[in-house]
Protein backbone atom coordinates (compact mmCIF):
# COMPACT_ATOMS: atom_id res chain seq x y z
CA UNK A 1 0.00 0.00 0.00
CA UNK A 2 1.43 3.35 -1.05
CA UNK A 3 0.33 6.56 0.66
CA UNK A 4 0.71 9.68 -1.49
CA UNK A 5 1.43 12.88 0.40
CA UNK A 6 -1.04 15.72 -0.26
CA UNK A 7 0.29 19.06 -1.50
CA UNK A 8 1.36 21.33 1.34
CA UNK A 9 1.79 18.55 3.89
CA UNK A 10 4.93 18.91 6.01
CA UNK A 11 4.33 16.39 8.80
CA UNK A 12 2.52 13.06 9.05
CA UNK A 13 1.33 10.88 11.93
CA UNK A 14 0.58 7.26 11.07
CA UNK A 15 -1.51 5.29 13.54
CA UNK A 16 -0.46 1.67 13.09
CA UNK A 17 -2.15 -0.76 15.45
CA UNK A 18 -1.62 -4.48 15.83
CA UNK A 19 -4.60 -6.78 15.36
CA UNK A 20 -5.55 -9.05 18.25
CA UNK A 21 -3.54 -11.89 16.71
CA UNK A 22 -0.66 -9.48 16.08
CA UNK A 23 -0.67 -8.34 19.72
CA UNK A 24 -0.50 -11.95 20.89
CA UNK A 25 2.30 -12.75 18.48
CA UNK A 26 4.22 -9.64 19.55
CA UNK A 27 3.70 -10.46 23.24
CA UNK A 28 4.91 -14.05 23.00
CA UNK A 29 7.62 -13.62 20.39
CA UNK A 30 7.83 -10.90 17.80
CA UNK A 31 5.43 -9.52 15.22
CA UNK A 32 8.13 -9.22 12.55
CA UNK A 33 9.88 -6.25 10.97
CA UNK A 34 8.06 -3.57 9.04
CA UNK A 35 9.94 -1.60 6.40
CA UNK A 36 9.01 1.90 5.25
CA UNK A 37 10.04 3.01 1.77
CA UNK A 38 10.14 6.76 1.19
CA UNK A 39 9.69 8.11 -2.35
CA UNK A 40 11.29 11.51 -2.97
CA UNK A 41 10.31 14.28 -5.38
CA UNK A 42 13.46 13.69 -7.47
CA UNK A 43 12.53 10.04 -8.10
CA UNK A 44 14.94 8.53 -5.57
CA UNK A 45 13.85 6.35 -2.67
CA UNK A 46 15.10 5.24 0.74
CA UNK A 47 14.08 2.36 2.99
CA UNK A 48 14.38 1.59 6.67
CA UNK A 49 12.85 -0.48 9.45
CA UNK A 50 10.28 1.18 11.72
CA UNK A 51 9.14 0.64 15.28
CA UNK A 52 5.33 0.50 15.23
CA UNK A 53 4.77 2.45 18.50
CA UNK A 54 7.01 5.29 17.26
CA UNK A 55 4.90 5.97 14.17
CA UNK A 56 2.26 7.66 16.36
CA UNK A 57 4.87 10.37 17.07
CA UNK A 58 4.95 11.22 13.38
CA UNK A 59 7.76 12.38 11.11
CA UNK A 60 8.65 15.37 8.96
CA UNK A 61 8.20 14.95 5.20
CA UNK A 62 11.69 16.15 4.38
CA UNK A 63 14.91 14.74 3.00
CA UNK A 64 16.69 12.15 5.17
CA UNK A 65 20.37 11.62 4.24
CA UNK A 66 21.32 7.99 3.60
CA UNK A 67 25.11 8.11 3.62
CA UNK A 68 28.02 10.20 4.86
CA UNK A 69 28.29 12.29 1.69
CA UNK A 70 24.63 13.29 1.69
CA UNK A 71 24.79 14.02 5.43
CA UNK A 72 27.77 16.30 4.88
CA UNK A 73 25.90 18.06 2.06
CA UNK A 74 22.92 18.68 4.35
CA UNK A 75 25.04 19.95 7.21
CA UNK A 76 27.08 22.29 5.02
CA UNK A 77 24.11 23.65 3.05
CA UNK A 78 24.07 27.42 2.97
CA UNK A 79 20.40 27.79 2.11
CA UNK A 80 20.84 28.02 -1.65
CA UNK A 81 20.51 24.24 -2.12
CA UNK A 82 17.16 22.54 -2.29
CA UNK A 83 16.69 18.98 -1.17
CA UNK A 84 13.98 16.62 -2.37
CA UNK A 85 10.85 16.14 -0.28
CA UNK A 86 8.90 12.99 0.43
CA UNK A 87 6.02 12.55 -2.03
CA UNK A 88 4.85 9.06 -1.01
CA UNK A 89 5.68 6.20 1.34
CA UNK A 90 4.74 2.57 1.73
CA UNK A 91 5.00 -0.21 4.30
CA UNK A 92 6.12 -3.77 3.65
CA UNK A 93 7.60 -6.76 5.44
CA UNK A 94 6.34 -9.73 7.41
CA UNK A 95 5.16 -7.52 10.29
CA UNK A 96 2.46 -5.92 8.15
CA UNK A 97 0.43 -9.14 8.41
CA UNK A 98 0.09 -8.45 12.17
CA UNK A 99 -1.46 -5.00 11.68
CA UNK A 100 -5.14 -4.09 11.67
CA UNK A 101 -6.72 -3.68 8.26
CA UNK A 102 -7.35 0.05 8.85
CA UNK A 103 -4.54 2.59 9.13
CA UNK A 104 -5.32 6.15 10.19
CA UNK A 105 -3.11 8.90 8.76
CA UNK A 106 -3.07 12.53 9.95
CA UNK A 107 -1.45 15.12 7.67
CA UNK A 108 -0.22 18.48 8.98
CA UNK A 109 1.03 21.65 7.29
Amino acid sequence: MTLTCPDGANFVVVHLDYSTAGKLKDFFYRAGPITITLQYSDGSSASGTIAVPNMASGFVLTYYPQDLASTAACLSADGSQTFPTITAFSFSGSGTACLRDTITVDWYQ
